[in-house]
């Protein structure tokens, strides 16, 4: 009776295009062998163990919840003080987060196949707690949809390699620099304060970029509507083809294809050469 359990486990693990069956089938044997080193027989090993097509409507409906999780819209929210926070792809077909130098207990985590959540416990007696720098890796499975993605951070940098495909992108940083890959969303808001900006490629429907006190340099960026807002910083976007520009520069250079902008102290002088006229 083995040898014939055995088999038709196997044909259906083909049958139905299982993962990993060799390892199924292996870990049945083993159990089915285990069984009968402890004197079971093998009717009570193979009630045990279950019928081979209640085995095999596991593992389908494992691999289904799979599918289902990934082809589910999920949020990404992660808001720290202290940080740099990274996203990157996992090696798996789950999501993770890492932290690095950092007390998980100061820290709310969730983790779901329609969020990722990772935010800063505040004190809110002594405000921040004061603690060292870490760091914070969220991985996601290649192909997973993406609803929100929020990041902020204070003191620390921003980065992704993913390519990011989401309905409403928000990052901002204090004293820290984003560095993203590629971007594709409805509406993409970035607020920096102390920090450069560098992005590979923009995809967005709306695109409105705050900075103080920092660089921005965008390789591509395709837009319905660009709203810039500089103080003390340059702006470089190499290829662009988005013709609705609301710009405010008070101290950079502001290009766009190579052609140099016009920045609001640039504005007030000509405004003023042509009233002295």
């Amino acid at each position: 009776m083995k040898d014939q359990y055995l088999k038709e486990l196997e044909d259906l693990l083909n049958e139905n295009n299982v993962p990993n069956k060799e390892e199924i089938l292996e870990k049945y044997r083993k159990r089915y062998e285990f069984g009968l080193e402890s004197e079971m027989t093998e009717d009570e090993i193979e009630e045990m163990l279950g019928k081979p097509s209640d085995v095999i409507s596991k593992y389908i409906k494992n691999e289904e919840a799979t599918k289902n999780e990934q082809n589910s819209n999920c949020d990404i929210i992660v808001r720290t003080v202290a940080d740099d926070i990274k996203l990157d792809y996992s090696s798996d077909e789950k999501a993770h987060v890492q932290l690095y130098d950092i007390d998980k207990e100061s820290y709310n985590i969730v983790v779901s196949s329609s969020e990722i959540r990772v935010e800063y416990k505040t004190n809110k007696y002594l405000g921040l707690n004061r603690r060292k720098s870490g760091k914070i890796t969220v991985l996601v499975p290649e192909g997973r949809l993406l609803h929100d993605v929020t990041i902020e951070t204070a003191s620390g940098d921003a980065e992704s390699y993913l390519n990011i495909d989401a309905n409403n992108v928000a990052v901002n940083t204090v004293s820290g620099d984003i560095e993203f890959d590629k971007i594709k969303s409805r509406q993409l808001n970035i607020n920096v304060v102390s920090g450069d900006i560098e992005i590979i490629k923009v995809d967005s429907g709306k695109v409105i970029i705050n900075t103080v006190s920092g660089d921005i340099d965008i390789d591509t960026l395709y837009a319905d509507k660009l709203v810039i807002d500089s103080v003390s910083g340059d702006c470089k976007i190499t290829n662009s083809n988005t013709e609705n520009v609301v710009s405010n520069f008070i101290s950079g250079d502001f290009i766009i294809n190579g052609v140099e902008q016009s920045n609001f102290s640039k504005k007030i002088k000509e405004a003023t050469k042509k009233n002295k006229k």
